[in-house]
């Protein structure tokens, strides 16, 4: 009904004459064969308009659970999204191949968060590659800021991705696109996720000194703007390195810091990922271990 902006009693006369039929959830299907009929017989100015009104109503569903994909009702928001991924998928093609960058930057957190929690993190790279790819194309022929800040947040969640898929090269490289296009439009969340990403990389490499300069970096940046959840990510990894070169107090006078932040601004996956790390400081110690989990 959404997609095809009609009445449902339009719907109910199809199954009526037996072209669609209702599932058990109460969704509209039908048969393979009349599908391939149906979709070579809408071409035009009309297809173009349901193809739209597919990817709008899709993504625009996407961007509804982001919230829940993020925080504490995750869930909730799986249950909701995940039946509805092919869909996600197709809205998604269908947003690139007719421009629909604002709503693609919209919901590319909640791409990045679905595919985390499905395990599917190098096609969410994919999608979010051939928005920016998208985005860049336009920013190289119309060069304005609401362009570059699309291009931007796209970007950053490219660069979460590479660095949970262990992707040191194209975090890297991302990263420094990161870098340079805050730079160029100042955009300084922009800047602090790249310096992010670059120290990521460096980690990565067992690179330290590089890695803490560009984290020193992006702390300043992110506190600068007042960017709390970009501060509890530094400090989630500055955690971790102090953690790597055996600092243990350090280290979990920083766990603690962005475990707090990240609390406060319900980040689940985040607040549990810290959470492994504490106890991971303190693996000898079954007093603090049982603190952390």
């Amino acid at each position: 009904v959404a997609v095809l902006r009609t009445e449902a009693a339009h719907l109910a006369g199809l199954v009526d004459k037996s072209l669609l039929y209702q599932n058990g959830e109460g969704r509209y299907d039908l048969h393979e064969l009349l599908r391939q009929y149906v979709v070579g017989q809408c071409v035009g100015p009309g297809r173009r308009v349901v193809d739209a009104n597919h990817s709008a109503h899709y993504l625009d569903l996407l961007r509804e659970h982001a919230d829940g994909l993020r925080g504490y009702a995750v869930d909730e928001a799986l249950a909701a999204i995940r039946p509805e991924i092919d869909n996600i998928r197709s809205a998604w093609t269908t947003a690139v191949v007719h421009g629909d960058l604002d709503r693609l930057a919209a919901c590319a957190g909640a791409l990045r968060y679905l595919y985390l929690m499905l395990g599917l993190w190098e096609e969410g790279g994919q999608w979010l590659a051939e928005a920016a790819c998208a985005i860049a194309h336009r920013q190289a022929t119309e060069g304005s800021r609401p362009i570059e800040q699309m291009l931007a947040d796209v970007l950053m969640e490219l660069a979460e991705l590479h660095s949970t898929c262990g992707d040191h090269t194209q975090l890297a490289a991302v990263a420094r696109r990161l870098v340079h296009l805050g730079r160029l439009g100042s955009y300084p969340r922009a800047r602090a996720a790249g310096h992010l990403a670059l120290a990521k990389a460096y980690l990565g490499q067992s690179r330290l000194a590089r890695a803490d300069r560009h984290l020193q970096l992006a702390l300043c940046l992110a506190q600068q703007v007042g960017e709390a959840e970009m501060e509890a990510d530094v400090l989630a990894v500055l955690g971790g390195a102090a953690h790597f070169q055996g600092e243990k107090a350090r280290a979990q006078r920083l766990l603690e810091q962005a475990l707090a932040r990240y609390r406060q601004l319900g980040r689940r996956l985040e607040e549990a990922n810290t959470l492994s790390s504490l106890s991971h400081v303190y693996h000898n110690d079954p007093a603090k271990v049982h603190r952390w989990t």
